[in-house]
């Protein structure tokens, strides 16, 4: 299951970026040839105004084809008979798309969920038949002490039933805004840990802090992305994954972690796929938009012919580093 909602969430992805191009190129005044859902033969297409809207065979990723863009065309609702100002627009919308897709994703799992990096003392949930339940203690109560240590974090929990060795401990929790004490014996675990029965929730913040948290999120992505390129620089490609690995991981992250954070590495995902876009390597956004930038500052477009060969061999060169990637994704498939 999770891994149809990887590949989902990856077209889904791939779909916002080319629809934030296909609504800036609508907005400038630029003819959109052609919005396809999935690669292949077509399946089911229709016409509405200059624009076809297609679904194809393989239902994965999409494309937008717009009007000129290549610099075969002159005609007044072309690519390249706007100005630079709406060439650019046009060019920026994909990644922006999934930059804010990202920020929405991440705005809403810490609006919901809380902050989902650091777990409250705040019990979601007893165990019935466990030492916990036995006594007492009930979903909402929040931690406060155990063993007359002053508890301020989950971690604090786990330290002081784990360090137990089975003996009785006594745990103190607020509820309803008064203070109880129990006394509890932890049990051993399947895997060997002391436990008492209990599940921790996330942190709960307020609106603000979540929008905080979700911008220290595109940062702390930001410096991923970083670092996976000073790698791809170097060389050392293993440890980056292309579609195939991108589909394993957040599918892995799913099964492991539950659907809150196969939200949130969607939202990694989308993040991911912006900034990358944006990078000024041929064939991608950014390469384009280097191109516009050169004709805004010089006023001298640089000849179609030659633009194109240099996106050619950048495609050329980014299919092939593909290739090797998804070896490597594979590889790690089936290990």
């Amino acid at each position: 299951m999770y891994i149809v909602l990887a590949i989902v969430a990856l077209s889904f992805m791939a779909v916002a970026h080319e629809y934030g191009h296909f609504l800036a190129a609508k907005r400038s005044g630029i003819a959109v040839e052609e919005f396809s859902l999935g690669f292949g033969p077509k399946i089911l297409s229709y016409k509405k105004e200059e624009t076809q809207y297609s679904i194809r065979l393989i239902p994965f990723l999409a494309y937008v084809k717009i009007k000129g863009e290549e610099g075969e065309s002159e005609d007044p609702d072309s690519f390249y008979a706007q100005p630079v100002s709406k060439r650019l627009f046009t060019i920026l919308a994909g990644p922006v798309m999934n930059i804010i897709i990202a920020i929405l994703i991440f705005f809403l799992v810490y609006s919901v969920f809380g902050d989902i990096s650091h777990l409250s003392t705040r019990i979601k949930d007893v165990t019935k038949g466990l030492p916990a339940y036995e006594v007492g203690i009930r979903k909402g109560d929040k931690i406060v002490e155990i063993n007359g240590v002053e508890i301020k974090s989950w971690e604090d929990v786990i330290r002081e039933i784990g360090g137990s060795n089975g003996e009785e401990i006594t745990i103190k929790v607020e509820r309803d805004g008064k203070i109880l004490s129990f006394n509890v014996k932890p049990v051993k675990s399947e895997d060997g840990r002391w436990i008492i029965g209990i599940v921790s929730d996330f942190e709960r913040v307020s609106i603000f802090e979540a929008f905080w948290l979700a911008l220290k999120e595109i940062w702390r992505v930001l410096t991923l992305v970083a670092l996976s390129l000073r790698m791809i620089v170097r060389g050392n490609i293993s440890g980056i994954a292309g579609p195939v690995g991108i589909v394993k991981f957040t599918a892995d992250v799913g099964r492991q972690a539950g659907g809150v954070a196969f939200i949130w590495f969607s939202g990694v995902i989308s993040l991911a796929l912006g900034i990358t876009n944006l990078l000024p390597i041929p064939a991608l956004d950014g390469g384009r938009l280097m191109f516009i930038i050169y004709e805004a500052i010089t006023k001298r477009r640089v000849p179609p012919e030659k633009e194109n060969l240099v996106h050619f061999i950048g495609y050329v060169i980014l299919i092939g580093l593909m290739f090797v990637i998804t070896f490597f994704d594979i590889l790690r498939f089936f290990k």
